[in-house]
């Protein structure tokens, strides 16, 4: 990573957000938290996220309509990994509405980390792509 990247954790139980995050910050990621899918969107409005690792089930605002909404909404759509102890969605599912990757908790926190830097490379691709298609729009139209 060149520069540090800022993951969004979104859980409803505190003790994973903090597990989560000092994890994430351990391995050179900053992390902002939101407790549910209303509080997300917030904190998502206010800060250039990279990458959301969220819960599905969660009172206030869940994850698959916090999903939606980084889908349908104008600007930077972040990879978005999706986490559920319940059969709410499966891998396929999630990845039909636009998530990155679904996890199944109870989760492996090392396989949490690999997919977690895979979507962050995406996220860099996507960043690359967007910027290089202006560069080279910006080129079509100096020779035209």
């Amino acid at each position: 990573m060149s520069e540090k990247k800022l993951i969004l954790v979104v859980d409803d139980e505190i003790d994973l957000r903090e597990i989560l995050r000092e994890e994430f910050e351990y391995t050179g990621y900053s992390v902002v938290e939101a407790e549910n899918g209303m509080k997300a969107i917030e904190v998502l409005n206010a800060h250039p996220v990279d990458v959301v690792v969220s819960d599905i089930r969660m009172p206030g605002g869940n994850g698959l309509d916090f999903l939606n909404y980084i889908e349908n909404r104008a600007g930077s759509k972040p990879p978005v990994i999706l986490v559920s102890a319940y059969a709410d969605i499966n891998t396929r599912e999630a990845q039909v509405k636009g998530a990155f990757a679904f996890v199944a908790k109870p989760y492996d926190l090392r396989d949490l980390m690999e997919t977690t830097e895979r979507a962050v490379i995406e996220s860099e691709n996507r960043e690359f792509i967007r910027v290089g298609e202006h560069r080279l729009s910006e080129v079509v139209q100096v020779k035209a």
